[in-house]
């Protein structure tokens, strides 16, 4: 039986770490493009060997980062 997307969700909520492809999905980006914030440095991420996980406060301080970068740039037109 298939879960809902609803109990996904959830089920992501209380994860800790989360992999890149689940970053992804809750952006709606491609996992490529996390891995480009992450290489970048723009996005804190642990890496084990080839794994890449982001804690959910690190991806909850990039979103903030985001949003506050966003109303500077509308402020100084």
């Amino acid at each position: 039986m298939s879960e809902s997307p609803a109990g996904k969700l959830d089920e992501l909520s209380r994860l800790e770490f989360l992999t890149v492809a689940q970053v992804a999905n809750i952006l709606q980006v491609s996992p490529r493009q996390v891995y480009r914030w992450v290489d970048g440095g723009q996005l804190p991420a642990i890496r084990l060997g080839r794994i890449v996980r982001i804690h959910r406060s690190d991806l909850n301080a990039f979103i903030d980062r985001l949003r506050t970068n966003k109303n500077h740039l509308s402020d100084a037109s």
